[in-house]
């Protein structure tokens, strides 16, 4: 299933940009706040990071 985060330009980089690093509870913090943020609809490219696949 492919999808694609769509958010405006700035916010999309910042959340992208921050999961590359995060790890632990840093990412389900960084998860946590993409969840919440306006204009988010779709989570495939933060899903496909392999940090996230990887988190357990």
């Amino acid at each position: 299933m492919s999808a694609e985060v769509k958010v405006t330009g700035q916010n999309q980089e910042q959340f992208l940009l921050l999961a590359k690093s995060a790890k632990g509870a840093a990412l389900a913090t960084l998860i946590h706040q993409v969840l919440e943020a306006p204009g988010v609809y779709v989570f495939g490219e933060l899903l496909d990071m392999p940090n996230v696949r990887e988190w357990n």
